[in-house]
């Protein structure tokens, strides 16, 4: 069973296309699944890095986010995209 679902189609000949570009993410959200699942093949789009979150939008999940974890430490925690002040 140590084998993913994804290696076991693979090796079934079932028809499955990999990631060659993504364009949906800010680019320090896409580095973790490039470098541990694609072995730092799943380059950005250069779109990406206009991608920005409205500031009515960022400020409403930055609160909703410290009142759900009430007395958790975000001294060192980045809310990517978000600005804390």
């Amino acid at each position: 069973m140590g084998r993913s679902l994804f290696d076991r189609l693979c090796r079934a000949r079932f028809p499955v296309h990999v990631v060659s570009r993504q364009d949906r993410m800010d680019p320090r959200l896409s580095r973790f699944p490039s470098q541990f699942t694609y072995s730092g093949g799943m380059p950005d789009d250069p779109s990406v890095n206009s991608i920005s979150i409205r500031a009515e939008i960022a400020n409403a999940l930055r609160d909703r986010i410290e009142k759900k974890a009430s007395g958790a430490n975000f001294e060192h925690v980045e809310l990517i995209g978000i600005d804390r002040n």
